[in-house]
């Protein structure tokens, strides 16, 4: 499916999920996006800023998940540091769920 179809199909609401790279990520406008999870925690602070500042737009509820490894650790205190705010998180066997 061509990246302009699968977006199209997740905007009415044919396809439930939509998984995405950071490039095509940067370039979505979707008024309600109930939830982004992050597979992968970005290098750039600003585009982890970008990520979450997807969901609860509009007016419209929104959470957002990382998973962060315990070698990503140290960079992701590093973005909490540079958003000036601290989250919560929450231990598993393997990862860090961030929410």
């Amino acid at each position: 499916m061509l990246e302009k179809e699968a977006l199209a199909a997740f905007k009415t609401g044919k396809l439930r999920v939509l998984v995405t790279t950071d490039l095509l990520a940067r370039g979505i406008d979707i008024a309600f996006l109930p939830y982004v999870i992050n597979y992968e925690l970005p290098r750039s602070p600003k585009d982890f800023i970008h990520r979450i500042g997807r969901t609860g737009r509009a007016e419209h509820p929104g959470e957002a998940f990382t998973l962060v490894t315990p070698e990503d650790q140290p960079h992701f205190k590093v973005i909490q540091k540079k958003m000036g705010q601290w989250l919560t998180l929450e231990s598993t066997d393997d990862e860090v769920l961030v929410g």
